[in-house]
Parts: C-alpha cells; sequence; structure tokens
C-alpha cells in the first residue's frame, strides 16, 4: 500500500480498500462508497502537490465527467480533501491494453475489433471537443464484458478541451513535455500547445501498430533519441515486423502514422471506414 492513504482510510465517502498504481503526480486506490457499497478508482495526489496541479487534476476531473462513452472510464464524483482535489472513477478490473499486448502481438480479428471499439470512444471524445494529447496503451484498460475485451481510455491530465486554450494545461511529464515521447504526433513536440485533434490520430497509429506487431513504432535509449526518431519519421513497416499482416491494417497504420497532419486520416471516421473495409 503506498503510504499516502492505508487501507480503510476514510476519504469523504470512500473507504480504501487496495492499492492499483502510483503515478508521477499521485496514486490510483480501489475504493468503497461507505454508502453504496459499490467500487471505485480513486486518484489521490501526492501530499504537497503544487497549485499548479492541483487545478490541472481538477480540471482533469471535469473534463473526463462529461464524456459519456463505454470506452471512455467515467469519473463519477470530484471533491476537494482539505482544499485538494480528489477524482472518483468506475473501476475496470482488467488490464492496461500495454499489459496485454507485451510484446505478443493480438490476432488480428481481435486487434481489429478492440482498435474500433477504441477508436469510437475517440470519435466520442472529439465530438465534445476534446483533445487527449496522452493516447497510449497505459492509458487504455481492457474490461471484460460478453466475453470481449473492451478498452477503455483512461487518465485526461493531458486533455485539453473546446473551453480551454490549451496553454491551461499545466501538466508536463519529468522531461518537461506534454505527453509520452514513443506516442507522440511530431507537431505535439514542436507545439504541444497549437495541436488539433489529429495529434490523438497519430497516437492511434502508434498504439494499432504495437498491437499488431508487439513494438512501438519509434524506439530510443532515452525519450530525446525517442522523439528524434518521431521527427525524422522514419519507421519499420509493419509488414516488416508481422509479414503475414493483411494489407489493409497495414495501410491503416500508415495512415495514421503520416508526418504532416493534412496526410492523415482527418477524423476517426475515416478510419473506421477504412477498417470496414479490411
Amino acid at each position: 500500500m503506498n503510504p499516502a492513504a492505508e487501507k480503510g482510510q476514510l476519504f469523504d465517502r470512500y473507504e480504501v480498500v487496495g492499492f492499483i498504481e502510483e503515478g508521477g503526480v499521485g496514486a490510483v486506490y480501489r475504493v468503497v462508497h461507505t454508502e453504496l457499497g459499490s467500487p471505485h478508482a480513486m486518484k489521490v495526489l501526492h501530499p504537497g502537490a503544487c497549485t499548479a496541479i492541483q487545478h490541472a487534476l481538477h480540471r482533469e476531473g471535469r473534463i473526463q465527467a462529461n464524456m459519456n462513452h463505454r470506452n471512455i472510464v467515467r469519473v463519477t464524483d470530484l471533491f476537494r480533501l482539505q482544499g485538494t482535489p480528489v477524482i472518483v472513477m468506475d473501476l475496470v478490473d482488467g488490464p492496461a491494453l500495454g499489459d496485454a499486448v507485451d510484446g505478443d502481438p493480438f490476432d488480428f480479428d481481435e486487434a481489429v475489433w478492440v482498435f474500433k471499439e477504441l477508436v469510437r470512444g475517440v470519435h466520442h471524445m472529439h465530438g465534445r471537443g476534446v483533445i487527449h494529447r496522452d493516447l497510449k496503451c497505459e492509458n487504455v484498460l481492457l474490461s471484460m464484458e460478453s466475453g470481449r475485451r473492451v478498452p477503455k481510455i483512461i487518465d485526461f491530465g493531458f486533455a485539453v478541451d473546446a473551453d480551454d486554450h490549451p496553454s491551461l494545461s499545466l501538466l508536463t511529464d519529468h522531461y518537461g513535455i506534454v505527453g509520452t515521447p514513443e506516442y507522440m504526433a511530431p507537431e505535439q513536440i514542436s507545439n504541444a500547445a497549437g495541436v488539433d485533434h489529429r495529434a490523438d490520430l497519430y497516437s492511434l497509429g502508434c498504439i494499432f501498430y504495437e498491437m499488431l506487431t508487439g513494438f512501438v513504432p519509434f524506439e530510443g535509449d532515452s525519450p530525446a533519441e525517442v522523439l528524434g526518431e518521431v521527427m525524422c519519421g522514419e519507421y519499420a513497416p509493419v509488414s516488416d515486423r508481422r509479414p503475414e499482416t493483411p494489407k489493409p491494417l497495414c495501410l491503416a497504420v500508415d495512415g495514421l502514422l503520416r508526418w504532416d497532419p493534412s496526410d492523415r486520416f482527418q477524423n476517426c471516421l475515416d478510419i473506421l471506414r477504412a477498417l470496414d473495409c479490411a
């Protein structure tokens, strides 16, 4: 158990029953609503978090709470404890997509089914004017529903919405960047505040590439090296990594990983149409 919260500790109406994971600015716990008995996940900031981080978590909760789609984890409560915001979400009892891949590519039919579900969640998000800016396999949880793995998008800490100027997203990682190098669009590296929804489409291409091959398209020994590879724009085609991959799936990845945003698929519906023809 992370020392910031102990089993049995109460946070407002929620009792901590387990630890889920720790991130750079806080930790996520398994909790139970003391009156309803319902299970949830709760994100709590590390003690002493600065005002900027507190503001960012509050924004994250408000943005995510306005998403209503089965492929996006729902925020059910947002409250303050001694002035610090706390987010409560639906609990997903399943691994992250990255853990499910872990170097072992998905079966093609399963990859297409899961990826299309993920794209539908992103389409809903974009329809609400939200750009995630940190889509990656670790920010997608897999829930088992009716015998199928269903992706659920989490972690809107870098997200911006139509009511924000992108510069209001105050969180960066410990390298001072907005996003994760292996999944970042080139334009996000050079100007994170100025990106549009097509940066998320590029990240989807990185995710699909990983699902099909077990590798990320751009690798390096350091974040700076990865970012350099992304800016160069050259990666091993899916067909080199996995020669038996159906051509339409290779074309879908290539259509998402174009260096110039105007050369990519322009929206999620374009992706779904391409995959429907696969």
